[in-house]
């Protein structure tokens, strides 16, 4: 009742052959099948869990063995911008250069481009600009395709369908839901068509 995998000898190569699929013979065994698929989903998200758990245990022992790396270069970092900070003027060359070389490296600053931060949620600053008529300045209109609409009846389908670069598609989904773990295993009806073609 299972999926069995084939390996054939062609010459000096080992050839892997497609999956021979087992079809249920009727009812009872179709419900076997769905409630292995069952069993399986249980055992990936053992799996799963079992996976993010130890991520989640390396990362809590790589966090410890890095904080005092992390902490010694923080008290450095604070020494080397102190230090440039009170010579700055003769580091710098009363400001000529932007950084200054020394045996084992480099220290000095950038000035970044100016950047926007919101302070306040999107929909407020939007608003804010129109009031005060900013809205042609500082407010960009995208222009998008409207697939919502293409898809609004037959009629636009067909219409949508006519011009170049657009394809309106419908796929077949098969699915199977196991009752114990009520998740639903997606399959396009094309592709799985193809693969046991």
């Amino acid at each position: 009742m299972a999926i069995k995998t084939a390996k054939k000898k062609v010459g000096e190569k080992i050839v892997k052959l497609k999956p021979v699929v087992v079809i249920p013979k009727n009812r009872e065994e179709a419900a076997e099948f769905v409630r292995r698929v069952g069993d399986a989903q249980r055992e990936l998200k053992r799996i799963a869990a079992d996976a993010q758990g130890r991520i989640v245990a390396i990362q809590e022992k790589v966090g410890k063995e890095a904080q005092p790396h992390q902490e010694k270069i923080d008290r450095f970092v604070d020494g080397l911008f102190l230090f440039f900070d009170t010579n700055r003027a003769e580091l710098t060359e009363s400001g000529k250069r932007k950084s200054v070389d020394l045996a084992t490296g480099t220290i000095g600053e950038q000035t970044n481009p100016p950047k926007v931060d919101l302070t306040e949620k999107t929909e407020v600053v939007l608003e804010n600009l129109r009031k005060l008529n900013l809205g042609e300045q500082f407010i960009r209109t995208v222009e998008e395709i409207n697939r919502e609409a293409m898809l609004k009846s037959e009629e636009s389908r067909t219409l949508a369908a006519t011009v170049k670069g657009i394809k309106v598609v419908q796929t077949v989904e098969f699915r199977v839901k196991p009752t114990e773990t009520l998740e639903e295993v997606v399959a396009d009806e094309a592709r799985l068509k193809r693969r046991i073609a």
